[in-house]
């Protein structure tokens, strides 16, 4: 048994450091399990060939669907600048006429544009890219130094996709279906928490952002700025127009109660539909489809891959133990 913990413990660490260094999930996955299936004593043939593959079907049948909508729902906000407009508009609504920003607004601007995208079922992943340009610009605009960027995009996205209830996002999608509750189960908690949450993300980030700016520290631009800000774009969608899918896959969702996938689905042809326009050419259109498979298939792959390890550690003699 201390052998087979042992076993888990180097899978484990096995598995982080070299996800850490680029390589493939599927290909580590599956070595951090044979490694585990080793030290336990396991057929390594059947630990691989059965528990492990099992874990990785079972979980892709339950799972590629929501990863497969989701990230044709995203690419859809992407590539129409649904989710820029949307960005903007919360932007200018907390700027009001002001020509400058506080650190402490401009925080707040990028989170409450990252709930309401998460909410509105924009995939983690293309939020990232979406994020960017808005928080750069009101970075430049207050002042706080850029490599702060990536902690406030993360901050935000993990907010909403990771810590409040009713989010279509996959985080929640796959606990709730695991047991058996809904996507509103423990709603005032899981929302007081959330909000708890975004308040200490909040605060932390404006006293970091003074910190490093009391020290001198500004946002600088370097090259390429000019095709990654958040710049003024008239082709965009009107925001009103954008949020309508995000409400449509909200209200079913959490409403009516309705799969997430037809949820989505629901959401994908109401935004193909208001906003086929700035898809500019079915050509585009198929590609960015395209890119949104290929992405589901990428993402949902890997996470399959960590599901088919833990798969193995379940049937280990330590994992039974315990």
């Amino acid at each position: 048994m201390i052998l087979s913990m042992i076993g888990i413990i180097v899978g484990i660490v096995f598995l982080i450091f070299f996800v850490m260094k680029g390589w493939p999930l599927l290909v580590i996955g599956a070595c951090a399990a044979m490694i585990v299936a080793v030290f336990s004593g396991l057929n390594v043939t059947e630990a691989y060939l059965t528990t492990y593959m099992s874990g990785v079907g079972d979980f892709l049948i339950g799972q590629i669907p929501i990863f497969l909508w989701g990230a044709i729902f995203g690419e859809c906000y992407g590539i129409t600048g649904g989710a820029k407009s949307l960005a903007r508009f919360i932007s200018k609504v907390f700027r009001g006429k002001n020509e400058t920003l506080s650190p402490l607004v401009a925080i707040i601007i990028v989170f409450l544009a990252g709930i309401l995208l998460s909410y509105g079922g924009v995939s983690a992943i293309v939020l990232m890219f979406v994020m960017v340009p808005l928080c750069m610009e009101l970075c430049r605009e207050s002042g706080i130094p850029r490599y702060m960027v990536p902690g406030m995009i993360l901050g935000c996205i993990a907010t909403s996709a990771l810590s409040m209830p009713g989010s279509p996002q996959i985080q929640n999608v796959m606990s709730t279906s695991t047991v058996g509750v809904s996507s509103m189960a423990a709603a005032i908690p899981g929302m007081i928490a959330g909000i708890i949450i975004l308040v200490l993300n909040v605060l932390y980030l404006n006293f970091a952002a003074k910190k490093e700016m009391a020290k001198g520290a500004r946002f600088e631009d370097v090259a390429g700025d000019a095709e990654s800000t958040f710049v003024e774009d008239k082709n965009l969608p009107n925001p009103l127009v954008a949020l309508l899918p995000m409400v449509l896959v909200f209200v079913l969702y959490n409403g009516f109660k309705v799969d997430v996938n037809f949820s989505l689905m629901a959401g994908i042809i109401l935004a193909v539909l208001l906003m086929h326009k700035n898809f500019k050419s079915m050509a585009n259109f198929l590609k960015s489809l395209g890119d949104a498979c290929l992405n589901a298939a990428v993402v949902s792959c890997g996470a399959a891959a960590v599901s088919g390890f833990g798969s193995v550690v379940a049937v280990t003699p330590a994992f039974a133990g315990l």
